[in-house]
């Protein structure tokens, strides 16, 4: 008996993916620029606090800011 290597034909998407995965990474892009986009704003007004970033399954999930609001003056 002959052994049969060949690998299954599966039907192809358009693109290769189905395209709910492809909306799923375009939401995921759009997250991710508009974070760098935010980060780019927090430079620029000089933020000196930190930011906690959530991922959920390799997507970005939350977001968080904290900033000190009040600083005591050391006399």
């Amino acid at each position: 008996m002959a052994c049969n290597n060949d690998r299954l034909s599966l039907p192809r998407f358009s693109g290769g993916r189905p395209a709910k995965m492809t909306k799923n990474r375009d939401k995921q892009i759009e997250k991710l620029e508009k974070l760098v986009e935010v980060m780019s704003t927090l430079v620029s007004q000089e933020f000196t606090g930190h930011l906690k970033i959530n991922f959920s399954q390799g997507g970005i999930g939350r977001v968080e800011k904290f900033e000190e609001i009040l600083k005591l003056s050391s006399n």
